[in-house]
């Protein structure tokens, strides 16, 4: 296993994807910031990829994505069941107003 940081640097991410030292390794996972559905042709490399993140979808490699209203909910259940006293609502429009 190799860890490589990219700096969420699209330039960076694709030079991880297409980096010949990949084949030595059994495969590589990419969190993918920098990158997004315009290079979904990088990914047509001959090792074995999993992307991880919400950038790239229906891609030619495996993908890994957080479903983040989900687990937000649940985590604020979580909270509230364990009586956590300082939970605050905030919605995008009340921050855009402050």
């Amino acid at each position: 296993m190799s860890i490589e940081q990219t700096g969420a640097r699209r330039e960076n991410e694709l030079a991880a994807l297409s980096s010949s030292r990949n084949r030595l390794y059994d495969g590589l996972i990419l969190s993918t910031v920098g990158t997004g559905q315009a290079d979904v042709e990088a990914l047509e490399v001959d090792h074995p990829v999993a992307i991880l993140g919400e950038r790239i979808f229906g891609g030619p490699v495996d993908h890994v994505a957080m479903p983040h209203v989900a687990a937000s909910a649940a985590a604020t259940r979580h909270l509230v069941e364990r009586g956590c006293p300082g939970l605050s609502r905030r919605s995008s429009s009340a921050r855009s107003r402050s």
